[in-house]
């Protein structure tokens, strides 16, 4: 399950990131200008942190916590794509790039 919003650039980073592993998720939009409507967010989400993803019984607030932990892991015996390069010059590219946006 993935709590997100549709205009959060973090948001936007962790839906593409899931898009190329591929993992289907549960989408669940937080519009956060509605307090109302995040009962169900915040009962998931104690610190607020957007995009949160539950993954595995796991929760991982953040875009890049979530991301680091889809490069590790072993999704139900599938082997994925990676994100990152092998290269280590190159990963490290892609973090800084990760880091500037």
């Amino acid at each position: 399950m993935l709590f997100h919003s549709l205009h959060d650039l973090q948001s936007w980073k962790l839906r593409l990131a899931l898009a190329l592993k591929p993992i289907n998720f549960e989408s669940r939009i937080v519009d956060l200008s509605v307090p109302e409507t995040n009962d169900e967010y915040r009962s998931f989400v104690k610190s607020g942190v957007l995009p949160a993803l539950f993954i595995d019984g796991v929760c991982l607030p953040g875009s890049h916590a979530a991301m680091a932990y889809l490069e590790e892991m072993k999704y139900k015996g599938l082997a994925l794509k990676p994100l990152l390069p092998r290269k280590i010059e190159e990963r490290n590219e892609v973090r800084l790039l990760c880091a500037f946006l």
